[in-house]
């Protein structure tokens, strides 16, 4: 791991956003790109994370993760570094309102047994 945050113990926004970062390929629409993506250099696009993760590795690009997916796909390639200087992530369920099943239930209550607060959210269609 020769990338220059590599060995930091965290890098801030504006250091982020000076460096290229690996995007979501079409058809993840324009908006959800620049948000997930919030860098001036552009980097490649990928289509899942595992494209992407071995584009980190080989030093094209960094991605931006909230620290439960990072730790979730740790690899001994890649150097997780936290940015300092962003709002915390926040996760949350999604789902269709006509879809619902037994199963989605369940699901949303697990989650909310583990503490994780599912909130309210406006659906914009």
């Amino acid at each position: 791991m020769d990338h220059p945050f590599a060995s930091r113990t965290a890098v801030t926004a504006a250091e982020v956003a000076g460096a290229p970062l690996v995007t979501a390929a079409p058809p993840a629409p324009a908006y959800w790109r620049a948000a997930h993506a919030p860098s001036a250099v552009p980097g490649p696009a990928v289509s899942t994370l595992q494209e992407g993760l071995p584009q980190v590795a080989a030093g094209r690009a960094g991605v931006l993760l909230c620290r439960p997916t990072a730790a979730y796909h740790r690899r001994e390639d890649v150097a997780f570094v936290p940015v300092e200087g962003v709002p915390d992530s926040a996760l949350g369920l999604v789902r269709h309102r006509e879809g619902e099943s037994a199963a989605v239930r369940a699901f949303a209550r697990a989650l909310t047994c583990r503490g994780v607060s599912l909130g309210v959210a406006r659906v914009v269609a």
